[in-house]
């Protein structure tokens, strides 16, 4: 599916679970791999893995039943 996506060449990526199942490292490689693959994409990736986060340029956080922006998380 994530090849699909790439070679579709769209201006938007939505990402659900992306890297579940995936080791830290495999899970970095892959995030920088898409990144770098797409640049001038705007890539939406929807999970609970925390460690996603510094690939983001912007959280939001689902809490409560309210979207957050990260800092704002109660």
């Amino acid at each position: 599916m994530l090849a699909q996506a790439l070679l579709r060449n769209t201006p938007w990526l939505i990402l659900d679970e992306p890297t579940e199942g995936l080791d830290q490292k495999t899970e970095y490689s892959l995030m920088q791999s898409l990144i770098s693959a797409r640049p001038d994409a705007t890539i939406l990736c929807i999970t609970h893995r925390r460690s996603l986060i510094p690939f983001m340029d912007r959280t939001l956080t689902l809490a409560g039943g309210q979207i957050c922006p990260a800092e704002e998380v109660p």
